[in-house]
């Protein structure tokens, strides 16, 4: 006589198979977010090497196109630059932020760098923001001005506190200072020590990661809210709260492994790349 499966043992089969399932969907789940993060990587490497091509070209950076830009705007991935023509006065007009008045903040100016607009998103399909120092937006400041060369700046009403993008060659007249600025403003901290490991970064972009606090997404709206967060998180996306903190701009950002752990007070999914004003010189040269 032939039996059948009891109810205790379908029970266990069931388990074992509901076991199987959801260690293969964690699995997957795991290998599309590093899948995610590897064309976010990709694309941050490509979106630089196309911004040391620019630099080369023009001499200077692009400016940030504007993060609240609809994909059908006239603006979108447009990093326009206004320059009257004076020396080292070129401002940026179309971003997203003014951070202490000398640095722009916004995301990746596709259209400036000649990359196609899907270069703007990360792998999780938000717009990747780009900081970049307002004087290194002009060429003027880029130049390896000599002390005589650097008397220019004295007598130019829009630059009575110029700041170079690369350190200038011998004694700064009286008027500017005894010692040549050090190039860009941005500063970049790393998490575990809370290092600095620059005060003179020119630029800067940053993918916000699979929480996305902080960028703009693709239809151009800010995500302001998002957990798990850390203080870390929050740095880079210039807010107080990842609740219902307000904006928080400012100089800092932060650099650092990538540790997704909900709940710790470490937590950091952004993915960065920076560079100073010296470095880039050198990369573009390569």
């Amino acid at each position: 006589m032939r039996k059948g499966f009891s109810l205790v043992e379908l029970s266990i089969v069931l388990i074992v198979m509901g076991l199987l399932l959801a260690g293969g969907l964690e699995i997957a789940a795991i290998q599309i977010e590093s899948a995610k993060a590897k064309q976010t990587r990709d694309k941050l490497n490509k979106i630089e090497r196309a911004l040391q091509l620019h630099y080369t070209t023009t001499g200077a950076l692009p400016c940030p196109a504007n993060g609240a830009a609809a994909t059908n705007a006239v603006t979108h991935g447009l990093g326009s630059v206004s320059n009257s023509g004076n020396l080292a006065d070129a401002t940026c007009p179309n971003v997203s932020a003014t951070i202490s008045t000398n640095t722009y903040l916004g995301v990746v100016p596709t259209r400036e760098l000649d990359l196609p607009d899907d270069f703007m998103l990360d792998g999780w399909k938000n717009r990747i923001t780009y900081v970049v120092s307002k004087y290194c937006v002009d060429p003027q400041n880029w130049l390896p001005l000599s002390a005589a060369t650097a008397t220019t700046y004295t007598s130019d009403p829009a630059t009575t506190s110029p700041h170079g993008c690369i350190a200038m060659s011998g004694a700064y007249p009286a008027a500017i200072g005894a010692s040549p600025p050090a190039g860009g403003n941005i500063q970049i901290r790393d998490n575990t020590g809370d290092s600095i490991r620059t005060s003179n970064a020119v630029y800067l972009f940053i993918s916000h990661g699979k929480n996305g606090l902080g960028s703009w997404n693709y239809a151009g709206n800010r995500k302001t809210t998002a957990s798990p967060s850390s203080t870390y998180d929050l740095d880079n996306a210039s807010l107080t709260s990842a609740t219902s903190g307000a904006n928080a701009f400012d100089l800092s950002f932060r650099d650092d492994a990538i540790l997704d752990a909900p709940g710790s007070a470490a937590y950091f999914d952004d993915l960065v790349k920076w560079s100073t004003g010296r470095t880039l010189q050198h990369e573009a040269e390569q």
